[in-house]
């Protein structure tokens, strides 16, 4: 007895097991995962775009609304309603601010008031934002090199000289004092031609050395901006 309820449970599963392969074999999910994706887009994940060809959204199939901007604000030519790109230049070249990738305004200035060649508006010269001077070779016409790639700076041997040669002077206000004399002393070119001629007898004696008269004082620097020197200037008149 026990035998025949043993083989009868054991055909009862067997038909069970049969029935459920059957019906996972005939189902559509089924078969959908074994082919892969279903031919076509279902209706319900189709966009849906009016007449004029725009979806819902407003936008139209490249992504740009009726305005002609996409999502970000930006046309077609990469600006935005103000005109400018997304890097704020406008269809000029000009930023928010009026400068434009150099950073010169329309004059032909930059954001301290000075033009390429380190002239302001009132025609003073500083020699720290004459970047035309660079343009064309590694160093300036006075022997200077890049002072963007090269910092001023002062020698140990120089803030003794300047300590001892200039009365009232602290170490704080050394560099401060340096960096003027760099940007608007007085080079041989800027000199008349007896004192053009005394200051390069100067740079001579120093090698590579250019010398800058500043408010009384000669002040020698080598070529890659560093201070090497400073003494009264008691023989070139300016």
């Amino acid at each position: 007895m026990d035998t025949w309820k043993l083989l009868i449970g054991l055909v009862v599963v067997l038909v069970l097991s049969g029935v459920a392969v059957i019906v996972w074999a005939v189902l559509p999910s089924h078969r959908n995962r074994r082919s892969g994706p279903p031919s076509g887009t279902p209706a319900w994940r189709e966009k849906q775009y009016d007449e004029e060809g725009y979806d819902p959204r407003g936008y139209d199939r490249e992504g740009y609304d009726r305005l002609g901007y996409d999502t970000r604000g930006y046309d077609r030519n990469g600006y935005d309603w103000q005109g400018y790109d997304s890097r704020g230049y406008n269809r000029e070249g000009y930023d928010r601010f009026g400068y434009d990738k150099q950073g010169y305004d329309r004059e032909g200035y930059d954001r301290r008031g000075y033009n390429i060649h380190g002239k302001d508006l009132q025609g003073r010269y500083n020699r720290l934002y004459d970047v035309a001077d660079y343009a064309d070779s590694l160093y300036s016409s006075e022997g200077f090199l890049s002072p963007q790639r090269y910092p001023v700076g002062v020698t140990v041997h120089a803030k003794e000289r300047m300590l001892e040669r200039m009365q009232g002077k602290t170490v704080e206000n050394l560099q401060d004092l340096a960096m003027k004399a760099y940007c608007f002393g007085k080079s041989a070119r800027q000199l008349k031609r007896t004192s053009a001629r005394l200051v390069q007898e100067i740079q001579e004696q120093h090698g590579d050395g250019v010398v800058l008269i500043y408010h009384g004082y000669v002040y020698i620097f080598s070529s890659d901006n560093q201070l090497i020197t400073v003494y009264r200037n008691e023989r070139i008149p300016l």
